[in-house]
């Protein structure tokens, strides 16, 4: 007896559902991220929606790394429609003690590539 396995995909509805009950479940949402790419490209929506750069003046700016993350990646760069900036300064520090000067021209290099982006 041979029995064959057949697959009948889901409609995309039905995955857009699925995938949108795990909203809030991180874990859930790259796991979701794996297992087609329907449900890659329903899981991204949700994954990349909005992240937040973090601009911390006394460590290393990490913003060349995420410019290099959306020019490398659409699927991450497609699906950002908000992008949060986040961070302190101490202006009662010296000078010298800011490491990372973060520049506003590599937010705009950034912003060019965020295409479905709604806020910043």
């Amino acid at each position: 007896m041979c029995l064959h396995r057949t697959s009948y995909p889901l409609p995309q509805e039905l995955t857009g559902l699925v995938v949108a009950n795990l909203a809030t479940d991180i874990l859930s949402l790259q796991a979701t991220s794996l297992v087609s790419k329907s449900w890659s490209a329903e899981s991204s929506l949700l994954l990349f929606r909005e992240l937040t750069l973090i601009v911390d003046w006394y460590r290393q700016d990490k913003s060349p790394e995420f410019l290099d993350l959306v020019r490398s990646s659409e699927r991450v760069s497609k699906n950002i429609r908000t992008l949060q900036l986040n961070g302190t300064i101490n202006f009662q520090a010296p000078a010298d003690e800011l490491y990372a000067q973060f520049s506003f021209d590599r937010l705009l290099q950034i912003l060019a590539y965020l295409p479905q982006r709604k806020g910043i």
